[in-house]
Formats: C-alpha cells, sequence, structure tokens
C-alpha cells in the first residue's frame, strides 16, 4: 500500500497532467492541506482520509467536478475527480419489457422481463439483483443475471434499479449521469 503524504506550495498537493496515484494508494489531507487535481483527471484511490477520519467511498472534488461528495474544504484548483474505494462493477446496460408484448413502455402484467450488462472491476461479478428503490440493497442477490422481475410497486410509472455485486463485496449500479434509469408504466 502507497501512503502519500503531501506538502506542496501553501499545503497544496497538486496532480496534473501525466499525473496518476495507485488504486492501492492511501491519501491523508491534514489540517489545512488541499487537493488540487487537474480538470478532467480521473484518479482512483483506496482510502482516504481528512484529519485522520477516513472518508467514505465513492468519488470526491470540489464543486463543478461533478463528484458524489463535494468538498471545497479539502479540495482546490482544477476540478479532477478522485474515486475512493475498490473498484465496483459497472452496469452498462439496463432494459426492462412486457413480457407479452415486448413493450418497453407500459405492461399489464406485474411480472416483466429485464436484461443486465455489467463489466467486472477488480474480481468476478457473483451476483445480480432489480430493485424498485434506489437504495443499495443488502440481500436478495441471485447468482446469475436474473431474466425476470415481479413488480411490487403500485400501478403507475415505476423505476426499476439493476445491481451487480462482485466477488470482493463491491456493489455497482448505473451510473446516475447515463440516462435514461430505466421505467416503465404499469397499468395493472
Amino acid at each position: 500500500m502507497q501512503c502519500f503524504w503531501g506538502v506542496g506550495t501553501a499545503g497544496k498537493f497538486a496532480i496534473g497532467a501525466g499525473g496518476s496515484l495507485s488504486a492501492n494508494a492511501t491519501v491523508s489531507v491534514n489540517g489545512s492541506g488541499k487537493l488540487d487535481i487537474l480538470d478532467g483527471l480521473s484518479l482512483s484511490v483506496f482510502e482516504l482520509y481528512f484529519d485522520g477520519v477516513k472518508q467514505a467511498r465513492g468519488t470526491w472534488g470540489k464543486t463543478g467536478s461533478g463528484a458524489d461528495n463535494i468538498d471545497d474544504t479539502h479540495f482546490t484548483g482544477g476540478t479532477g475527480i478522485l474515486a475512493v474505494g475498490p473498484a465496483v462493477p459497472v452496469i452498462t446496460a439496463f432494459t426492462i419489457a412486457d413480457r407479452t408484448s415486448g413493450s418497453t413502455l407500459v405492461t399489464n402484467e406485474a411480472s416483466v422481463t429485464v436484461s443486465i450488462t455489467a463489466e467486472p472491476a477488480d474480481s468476478p461479478i457473483h451476483a445480480y439483483l432489480v430493485t424498485d428503490t434506489d437504495e443499495q440493497p443488502t440481500g436478495g442477490w441471485l447468482p446469475a443475471t436474473p431474466t425476470l422481475h415481479i413488480i411490487t410497486a403500485s400501478t403507475g410509472t415505476v423505476t426499476l434499479y439493476a445491481w451487480a455485486k462482485d466477488e470482493a463485496g463491491g456493489i455497482g449500479r448505473p451510473p446516475l449521469h447515463l440516462p435514461p434509469i430505466p421505467a416503465i408504466i404499469w397499468a395493472g
């Protein structure tokens, strides 16, 4: 594991063009220290600490970076992103369709056909799940890609979420910035 303790100019650790960090690295920012990651640069590390406190997995950056976690106290300068935590699977395609008509817009059945395509990250994918909530699931995983899903919500527009879990425990879902998250109108 690499540990980076950086104090550049005025407590700033700058990472510019061609800069990189090991995906197994731990980055620690203490006191008035700041990370400055070049615009458009995306780096991955294993752990991130602010003043000795371990931060959550996800993407980190300053306002305007598009990161999940915005922190203008510890990030400055460029709008690059720091991805923290082991890499997780990526859902690359997810579709919902009526089992009889094949419509991706409307269904009269609670049971719909689903299709998930996912790319593994650091370890092979070993479980999948479709839910009607965007809350990360804690159980109910299936050992193979599901082909059917039973809608549990009431009639109306129903949004479904695909999940993939790898052997290391990393859980991936479709990135929120890649529309559309599949929805179908359940006529009941």
